[in-house]
């Protein structure tokens, strides 16, 4: 019963929470130790929420899933108050115990005080619940209230103890690593208002010591983080932090200025090390600031590139991945600051220029890694990941766009989207896992392709790789249901967002590359065409029942695939992709009246069909014979009052008494004489009324 904190499902883990919190009443209420009380050094009695405090950290590091702890926050923050009791949890961090005394906490209860106290915080001051946690509570107007003045209790408790206890607990990286997270929840106005400028500067020096000592990239990401939320344009704080941040960033490109020459000449371990150290101190401060101002940081990173990526280079990996992360950033930072252009109506043309030319040479380094053929290692995929974050920052822009945004833009040949495009197919469809792959190293595989399809789906959806690319993908949308179907659909749903003309486009190439890659037979019922119509026919329906929406899209799709079959260039091949009119049958539904007519029209020019065998051609007449049947438009609007009911042909009076059966009921013996009744009555003249032409009595007959 107490594991079902843990599910997903909130409202069950908050029920198996009560049902944990009653049972831990019920044992309390016979516990000789509470009865008979207990008191801090300081002299401070335990209060309530020390015991229940001291029971939830039990039952967690007692529990088999002990590492969900933001979980067991969740389930248990609505109904116990202890984990809000942000005094009692830092009275218990502080408590400091006499030598030879057994300590109050030992390291493992420590810690995980330290987590819960931390996912709680984060809980009151945000009010969300853990990502995958499944909630249906509604967010009211007295919630937001509630969060808001859980924050602000925080905030003023927390101004005065965390500098303590960071400074406690500073030599034990795992648990300074939740501590320095704390402030990122704060509402840094009560710094002002209460006047705790002197606190603000403790805190500063703390963080600015812990990002000297410490190597790890998560701790060194948390400390640039908290820098960055106590740095909020407005508050009155602002400039004594942006003076602290000011000082950081100047130390660490100082340091990693220096130690460049000595490391490039092959230095000794220790400047090895001086240089990594103020790399890895770069890559965090990047994340969150600036670091933009001279031109000579990225001359120097460029310089480390160039070095990496030579065939002959010993540089080691994950330091390269290092500083491609910080030429990423650079280009990042400087075109969010000449998009903003503050202050100016346009930016400089020169500053866009220089910006231009950095972006192409840094494009120039990574293209020839991305290689097919072989496995890629961490850091190709993370050369990929950095093009295709740099194109979609410099998409074209729209034509209505001021001229400025035009020197913005990057377009890469087609011959390095082809390339691209070739890499992305055998990384994640080609390259098949080996079948003694464990199910952990296959998972972690597929999560790693996900992501390559990923950016390279938004590359195309963007606009900044062609959507004729887009085929590669889309070709592949049955053969791989159980992995990455879900993100081909949703490509397809965004492609159709941004223009539904180059998604149909995309699916057409598709089709056709399918169709030429694959039919070997002039076989109607061969298995590979069975199997191309199957996927047409899926892809028919994500674009939907409104055919009005898809109406250019449709056209410009049957128009892509005659084309195709139009230029055939002998007998042999025309009689090969006419079978691919079986497939374009699966979208003669989505066409308009209309657009069928045009496109009726244009099969008509199709060369040499007639000289082709009956039977070959037999698909052609059936795709025409689709486009030229009799029927409503279901999407017309004037037909949709008459949908579902029947219409009779309106008769003139003069032909219904033609049409009309003589009154007697005729025996079987007199069949012919009433055939000739009536035969005489459809001869004769009708008084008042125009003669028929030949053929439209039959033509009225037969609607009858």
């Amino acid at each position: 019963m107490f594991e079902l904190i843990y599910v997903s499902d909130r409202n069950m883990a908050v029920a198996a929470s009560d049902f944990l919190l009653t049972r831990m009443a019920a044992i309390s209420a016979t516990d000789p130790d509470r009865k008979k009380g207990r008191r801090f050094r300081s002299g401070k009695e335990w209060s309530e929420d020390v015991w229940n405090i001291f029971e939830i950290l039990k039952f967690s590091t007692e529990s088999p899933t002990h590492s969900h702890t933001a979980y067991l926050v969740d389930s248990l923050i609505d109904s116990c108050s202890a984990l809000k009791a942000w005094d009692a949890m830092t009275d218990l961090l502080l408590e400091e115990t006499e030598e030879g005394q057994p300590s109050l906490l030992d390291d493992k209860f420590e810690r995980t005080l330290i987590e819960i106290m931390c996912f709680a915080l984060k809980h009151a001051a945000v009010g969300e619940s853990p990502t995958g946690r499944i909630s249906s509570k509604k967010t009211k107007a007295k919630d937001l209230k509630q969060v808001q003045d859980d924050r602000a209790r925080l905030t003023t408790h927390f101004i005065t103890t965390l500098p303590p206890v960071l400074t406690k607990f500073k030599q034990d990286v795992n648990k300074t690593g939740l501590l320095i997270s704390v402030p990122q929840y704060f509402d840094v106005d009560i710094y002002t208002t209460n006047h705790k400028e002197e606190e603000l500067d403790q805190l500063l020096d703390i963080i600015g010591e812990l990002f000297a000592k410490y190597e790890d990239a998560v701790f060194l990401r948390n400390c640039a983080k908290s820098l960055e939320s106590l740095e909020q344009e407005g508050t009155g704080i602002v400039n004594r932090v942006a003076m602290h941040k000011s000082g950081l960033i100047e130390a660490v490109t100082t340091r990693f200025h220096e130690s460049l020459p000595v490391w490039m000449a092959g230095g000794s371990e220790a400047a090895v090390y001086e240089f990594e150290s103020s790399v890895t101190r770069l890559v965090a401060l990047f994340n969150f600031f600036d670091l933009t101002a001279t031109a000579e940081l990225w001359d120097d990173l460029m310089t480390v590139m160039r070095r990496g990526f030579d065939p002959e280079s010993t540089m080691k990996r994950p330091l390269l991945r290092k500083i491609l992360s910080c030429c990423n950033l650079f280009v990042m930072w400087r075109i969010q600051a000449l998009r903003k252009h503050e202050g100016v109506a346009h930016p400089d043309a020169d500053d866009c220029a220089i910006h231009m030319a950095r972006l192409r040479e840094l494009v120039g380094l990574l293209m020839p890694v991305l290689t097919v053929g072989q496995t890629a290692s961490d850091t190709v995929f993370a050369v990929y990941h950095v093009l295709l974050d740099l194109l979609v920052l410099h998409p074209a822009p729209l034509s209505t766009a001021a001229e400025w945004e035009f020197d913005l833009k990057f377009e890469l040949p087609s011959v390095d989207q082809q390339a691209i495009a070739e890499f992305v197919e055998f990384q994640v469809f080609t390259n098949v896992l080996p079948e003694t792959t464990s199910p952990e190293a296959r998972l972690t595989h597929v999560h790693r392709r996900r992501q390559v399809l990923t950016q390279f789906c938004r590359a195309f959806t963007c606009d900044v790789i062609s959507s004729r690319f887009a085929e590669l993908v889309l070709r592949h949308y049955l053969t791989t249901t159980g992995d990455y179907s879900d993100v081909i659909k949703e490509a397809v749903r965004k492609m159709m967002e941004v223009s539904k003309v180059h998604c149909a486009e995309a699916v057409a190439a598709a089709l056709i590359a399918l169709f030429t890659k694959n039919i070997r037979s002039h076989k109607r019922n061969s298995q590979e065409i069975l199997e191309i119509r199957e996927m047409a026919k899926k892809l028919a329906l994500l674009f939907g029942t409104d055919n009005e929406k898809s109406r250019w899209a449709m056209g410009a799709l049957h128009k892509y695939c005659v084309e195709f079959i139009r230029e055939a260039t002998d007998d042999r091949d025309l009689a090969k992709r006419v079978l691919f009119f079986d497939v374009l049958s699966e979208f003669t539904s989505k066409l308009r009246r209309e657009d069928k007519a045009r496109l009726v029209g244009r099969l008509n020019s199709l060369p040499n069909l007639l000289a082709l065998n009956g039977d070959v051609v037999t698909p052609f007449f059936q795709y025409r014979n689709s486009l030229t049947s009799s029927g409503t438009d279901t999407d017309d609007p004037a037909d949709k009052h008459r949908r579902g009911r029947r219409v009779n042909p309106v008769i003139p009076k003069h032909r219904a008494a033609a049409l009309r059966l003589p009154t007697p009921t005729p025996d079987k013996d007199d069949v012919a004489s009433v055939v000739a009744s009536m035969a005489s009555s459809v001869a004769g003249d009708a008084p008042d009324a125009e003669a028929d032409e030949p053929g439209d009595i039959a033509a009225d007959v037969s609607m009858e």
